[in-house]
């Protein structure tokens, strides 16, 4: 007895199935491994997207738009292969098969991946977040516009130097840097950090020229490196300001001391709230951090750097 063979809408019908998920219509052709490979296809790629990103913190445009693409053209090839192959394999109606390729198995499937696309943007939401950088704060580690994906929550594990996200106390959510852990005493002195009664050094890295300011069009680039800090960072001075004298006191427990790295224009942990400021940031305040930059606007210098 030959098989039957089937009309060119129940074959398009059984190839469209692949727009919900890429290999779907192979399950209904009873082609079970190469319906596996194609469905696991879109989360392998969105492995090696994250590892990429793990692996490239900073992404230029046009490492970005590479990736992008790249992706985009590797979904593509998914969907037209899984619809290819369906086509192929649909000409001919097989024997009742096994349970994944009848009705209610296709059904069942169905409803798993839509509560799964259901789900999986609030599960990411939760856990992952995108931001921009509205102010100069930080500069000149991060810029205006620059934008980048945080792990939302506390760190497990907080140290001097490491950049962290911060709610102010009215909603907003503040870049900054730790300073100060819980106990440590901590002050300022003529733009200079104190912590335990010890000054951080300051080492003259060059002078920039930035947009013209109530400091002028320069400031000064140092580096600076908290003591338990594994790499130097680097700080602007543009001058006197309100920020450059705090007089000491000591973290809370449960407590941290952000600063800015533009240390003239931050409002952080040595300004009261009332004056748009930190004060000290209770743990719980602490909202997470940086995963990666997914956009960088380019160096902030108007001209170039002159060592003195």
């Amino acid at each position: 007895m030959s098989e039957e063979v089937r009309g060119v809408a129940a074959r398009i019908g059984i190839a469209a199935l692949n727009f919900i998920a890429p290999g779907l219509g192979l399950l209904r052709v009873q082609a079970g491994r190469a319906a596996a490979v194609l469905l696991l296809a879109p989360l392998a790629l969105l492995a090696l997207v994250v590892l990429a990103y793990l692996t490239l913190p900073t992404l230029t445009f046009a490492r970005w738009a590479t990736l992008l693409g790249v992706t985009l053209a590797t979904l593509l090839a998914t969907y037209l292969i899984a619809m290819v192959l369906s086509w192929r394999l649909s000409a001919r109606r097989l024997p009742s098969g096994p349970w994944w390729s009848r009705w209610y198995g296709m059904t069942g499937i169905v409803l798993i991946i839509w509560t799964l696309t259901a789900l999986l943007p609030d599960v990411s939401q939760n856990t992952y977040k995108a931001f921009n950088i509205p102010a100069e704060s930080m500069l000149p580690a991060f810029e205006v516009g620059d934008r980048f994906v945080a792990r939302m929550g506390p760190p497990a594990t907080l140290s001097r130097g490491d950049v962290v996200l911060a709610n102010n106390g009215t909603g907003s959510v503040y870049i900054k840097r730790i300073a100060g852990l819980p106990g440590d005493r901590i002050g300022v002195i003529d733009g200079i950090v104190h912590l335990n009664g010890r000054p951080v050094p300051q080492h003259l890295v060059g002078e920039d020229r930035v947009q013209p300011d109530m400091f002028g069009d320069r400031v000064r680039r140092l580096s600076e490196q908290f003591p338990g800090e594994s790499t130097p960072h680097e700080i602007y001075d543009a001058g006197n300001s309100a920020g450059d004298n705090f007089a000491e006191m000591t973290v809370a427990p449960g407590h941290f001391f952000l600063l800015g790295d533009n240390r003239d224009h931050s409002a952080d942990s040595r300004f009261p709230r009332e004056e748009q400021g930190l004060e000290q940031v209770a743990l719980a305040d602490i909202r997470g951090a940086p995963l990666f930059f997914y956009w960088t606007v380019g160096r902030h210098r108007v001209g170039d750097s002159a060592a003195h």
